[in-house]
């Protein structure tokens, strides 16, 4: 997460740290400021405090369920179940 004000030089140094690494980084970026090179943006309106990090979640929740779809086959489907739903 990257947010507006004087922290966001502290997101600025961690993407460039995980680019030295050799791995690209995915920026939530709040700030309203330029992206940041080498790093994955996804910006998002320029907010301040929990209401920045409360606009991160919908877009945080589909790039985990993305990534998951992509690494689990059949992801979010119940696999060990015996509950057996209808008139019994």
């Amino acid at each position: 997460l990257r947010p507006a004000g004087p922290m966001a030089a502290s997101a600025a140094a961690l993407a460039q740290t995980c680019l030295e690494a050799g791995t690209q980084p995915v920026v939530f970026d709040v700030s309203g400021e330029a992206a940041l090179p080498g790093a994955l943006t996804i910006a998002l309106p320029r907010l301040h405090g929990l209401a920045s990090a409360i606009a991160v979640l919908p877009a945080l929740q589909q790039l985990l369920i993305r990534i998951a779809m992509q690494r689990v086959e059949r992801v979010g489907e119940p696999l060990r179940s015996t509950k057996v739903t209808g008139p019994e």
